[in-house]
């Protein structure tokens, strides 16, 4: 079975709740960076035509846009999750509490087999967010995780009861259980981004001095 959940829901059910980049860092940063460029290229006329100097504010705010694009871009939820998010951890974690089958006491007066195996077949993402492939042993780490943070025994639920809010918080429960956190490391992360090139940047100055 096909279940989806959305990056910023994937990320509040994980306990991450990553809201992505305050809009006046992301304005703050692009503005430094943005101005100097212009301070090292443009205000020294490098392989510009008839370089201005000072530059207009309205050629200001179009070089700062582009920066501000590519750092928005940069630090979104997709962006920041799918790049630092060890999924493929978390769905191994989810399989081996659903291969080992069942392993508290916890499914009476119910009682009723559930098999043990692979939970999660497959996962892919894209810019929305995360698809996962469930098979029935889901129901075991499902109900297990639950239990072991929650005591909530077994309710009867089924493989078609289950959402990708129910893959998440299962994710979550299992490392509550085990005793680890989930998270993200971000202290390196600006450093990977892409700044827009010399070349991007002096095409975006040129477009804009047609309009001045």
């Amino acid at each position: 079975m096909k279940v989806f959940i959305g990056w910023q829901e994937f990320s509040e059910a994980l306990g991450l709740d990553y809201k992505g980049l305050d809009d006046d860092a992301a304005f703050s940063m692009a503005w430094e960076q943005a101005q100097e460029w212009l301070a090292d290229y443009v205000g020294h006329g490098r392989d510009l035509v008839n370089p201005v100097d000072p530059v207009p504010v309205e050629l200001q705010d179009e070089v700062r846009f582009a920066v501000e694009q590519a750092i928005s871009d940069h630090w979104s939820i997709e962006k920041v999750l799918s790049h630092n998010l060890n999924i493929d951890r978390l769905v191994e974690v989810v399989n081996e509490w659903s291969k080992r089958g069942k392993q508290m006491n916890i499914y009476e007066p119910l009682n009723r087999p559930l098999p043990a195996g692979i939970a999660i077949t497959n996962w892919s993402s894209d810019t929305e967010g995360v698809t996962f492939m469930l098979k029935r042993p889901f129901i075991v780490a499902y109900i297990e995780a639950a239990y072991c943070v929650s005591s909530f025994g077994d309710e009867g639920l089924n493989l078609k009861d289950m959402d990708g809010n129910s893959v998440a918080a299962t994710m979550r429960r299992i490392a509550e259980c085990e005793g680890w956190k989930i998270g993200l490391d971000l202290d390196r992360w600006d450093e990977t981004r892409h700044h827009p090139t010399y070349q991007e940047l002096v095409k975006v100055y040129n477009e804009a001095m047609k309009r001045v």
